[in-house]
C-alpha cells in the first residue's frame, strides 16, 4: 500500500463490520453512520477525512464487485 493511501486502508479495514447486507446475506453498502466514529478511532485529522471518504468510497465499490463475482 503506498503512504498516502495507508489512512484509506486502515478506515476500510476498521469499517469491516459496518456492512449493510440483505436478506441473503449480500452486502450491499458500507453504514456510512459509521464513519465518523471509525475515522476519529483511526486518528484520521479533520482536513483529512473528505479524502478517505473518497477513497473508502472506492475501495466500497471495487469490493462489492467482487463480491457480486463470488470472489
Amino acid at each position: 500500500v503506498w503512504p498516502e493511501n495507508m489512512s484509506t486502508v486502515e478506515v476500510f479495514s476498521a469499517m469491516g463490520s459496518q456492512w449493510n447486507v440483505d436478506f441473503h446475506g449480500n452486502r450491499l453498502s458500507l453504514r456510512y453512520e459509521a464513519l465518523p466514529v471509525t475515522m476519529a478511532c483511526c486518528g484520521i485529522k479533520k482536513s483529512q477525512r473528505r479524502d478517505v471518504f473518497q477513497g473508502v468510497r472506492i475501495m466500497e465499490r471495487a469490493a462489492l464487485e467482487l463480491f457480486r463475482k463470488g470472489c
